[in-house]
């Protein structure tokens, strides 16, 4: 920590204050969740009056977040007394590299060699999370708990002996982890081991109950009276990859990979991640393990099928169709964005900056998906420019079209998946020269036919009101520029 340790006076301040009311209105849950952090060992649990005096001991308030359709959720606050901001940022956080997860995931999809079959997925995700990661003893102190109590019970403080969520470095201490895992994974697939057998071999590679795939896009449109449109016989863009993709990624505490091959390479690949999984994180040993220690890949997520391998799969929010190359939002999560858009109707003047914040957020999650998206974005940012001492801002005429455009773009999420090859930047695919003069503009481009390169040449000249406004040596005061 970069300040010096609290004083009785200071703890017992923030035990009087106690944990938040959110918690304190969920004793029961609280307690249900705590039993079984107590069996796992990832917490441990005193009372007050006996840990007093301890030594680098600081208090923070526990809180509960509730979640529609699912169990509430439990939040340690440490930064309501300050504990994250002044813990020494020391984990290593060039490790949080899954900010660009999906897009490595995408490009790989999009540039795999079509020669070795469709792109199989595969999604494992850990078990328990952050809670594989034991703190240094020094630590706990730091990161102590408020519980909340009924009338009349004494104060009870936890302490955590594994990272905690909300600390603001357990992340960076954990994506170092995982992202050692990634690199191992990466590197024993790349070699291609013949791998012993796994004990949750079969139950990762057991085919769910799938939708059916979605029917190809319809090819892109062209002038029927333009022969040079024909599409040619190979792909525009070459795979970038010759050899079959295998690839391992993570997000978080999400592995998602990517195999191409026969059902026994598949298989393999499984037999590899599992192993790497079991190198990384402890797995669970049945003769000195308490019954309560879980594998480090979630059975629970196995048996609904997230492991198993297919070319159409839910990944980090987006489902993913490796067969058409395409990506496209759940149809919860556009109805979510078309709730949220609808509470902010035309006549709306000011926002609390608390909602406008969860907008963006929202937004931004999901333009990967959105081609051309990203340029809506600076108007609504400029809006916090007029937040108010009350943390309210104000929404002018202009915010308002950039949210009309985002509520146009919403309603037509669902008419069809993104391609892939709309939002990973690739290699040119036509090669030319362009140039232009006072008096028009104009180029050669050489496309790739089935018959080989053909040129096309191309001119066209400007209108007289725009000729006359360009900035020449004879017109110096014109507005406009080539």
């Amino acid at each position: 920590m970069s300040t010096l340790p609290w004083n009785t006076q200071r703890r017992d301040d923030a035990v009087a204050r106690g944990p938040h009311k959110s918690a304190k209105d969920e004793v029961s849950f609280v307690r249900e969740e705590f039993t079984d952090f107590l069996n796992k060992k990832f917490w441990t649990i005193l009372p007050y009056r006996l840990v007093r005096h301890l030594q680098n001991l600081r208090l923070s308030p526990l809180g509960v977040v509730p979640q529609r359709d699912r169990r509430p959720r439990l939040i340690v606050d440490l930064s309501f007394f300050g504990i994250n901001q002044e813990s020494v940022p020391i984990a290593p956080s060039d490790s949080m590299q899954f900010g660009r997860a999906l897009h490595r995931i995408l490009q790989r999809i999009l540039q795999a060699n079509p020669l070795h079959g469709p792109v199989y997925i595969s999604k494992i995700d850990i078990a328990d999370g952050f809670y594989r990661i034991q703190l240094a003893p020094y630590a706990v102190p730091h990161l102590a708990v408020l519980l909340p109590q009924h009338p009349n019970e004494e104060a009870m403080v936890a302490f955590p002996l594994v990272l905690p969520m909300g600390w603001v470095n357990s992340p960076p201490y954990f994506s170092a982890v995982t992202e050692t895992g990634a690199d191992l994974m990466n590197r024993r697939l790349k070699q291609r081991p013949q791998e012993p057998p796994h004990r949750l071999e079969e139950l990762a590679l057991f085919p769910p109950a799938l939708e059916k795939p979605a029917s190809s896009l319809p090819p892109t449109t062209h002038r029927v009276d333009d022969p040079i449109a024909t599409p040619p016989s190979k792909p525009i863009h070459q795979p970038r990859f010759r050899r079959p993709m295998r690839y391992a990624d993570v997000y978080v505490d999400d592995f998602i990979s990517l195999v191409q091959g026969t059902e026994n390479d598949r298989r393999q690949a499984m037999r590899t991640l599992l192993h790497v999984l079991d190198s990384v994180f402890r797995p669970r040993d049945s003769t000195r393990d308490l019954p309560f220690r879980q594998e480090p890949a979630s059975v629970k997520k196995l048996k609904k099928g997230d492991a198993s391998w297919s070319t159409k799969k839910v990944v980090l929010g987006w489902l993913l169709d490796s067969v058409d190359k395409t990506i496209s939002l759940p149809p919860h999560r556009i109805e979510r964005l078309q709730t949220i858009l609808a509470g902010i109707g035309p006549t709306k003047k000011r926002i609390s900056a608390k909602n406008w914040h969860r907008l963006l957020g929202e937004l931004r999650s999901m333009v990967i998906g959105i081609p051309g998206a990203r340029g809506l974005f600076s108007p609504l940012q400029e809006a916090f420019r007029t937040e108010t001492p009350d943390h309210r801002l104000r929404l002018n005429a202009m915010v308002h079209q950039f949210l009309d455009d985002f509520r146009q773009l919403s309603t037509t999420l669902g008419d069809r998946p993104t391609r892939i090859a709309e939002l990973i930047p690739q290699d040119p695919s036509v090669i030319g020269t362009t140039d232009a003069s006072g008096t028009g503009m104009g180029g050669v481009a050489f496309l790739n036919t089935p018959s080989g390169l053909r040129p096309i040449l191309w001119r066209h000249r400007y209108p007289k009101h725009v000729q006359s406004k360009l900035i020449t040596f004879d017109n110096p005061r014109g507005s406009l520029s080539i």
